[in-house]
């Protein structure tokens, strides 16, 4: 797996977090929203996949 990849999913989830919601309140909501999609995206690599 390279690097890179993981990389660009992570900018992919930001994309597509800060799409949906266009306005944010405040910075410190911003940066919750970006920790949070980080999170998600950090469990799904640890969590081995199920598929065969």
């Amino acid at each position: 797996m390279y690097t890179t990849n993981i990389i660009e999913g992570l900018h992919r989830k930001f994309k597509k977090v800060i799409k949906t919601k266009s306005v944010f309140p405040s910075d410190s909501a911003l940066e919750k929203m970006l920790y949070l999609a980080s999170m998600n995206v950090m469990k799904k690599l640890i969590q081995p996949s199920l598929r065969m």
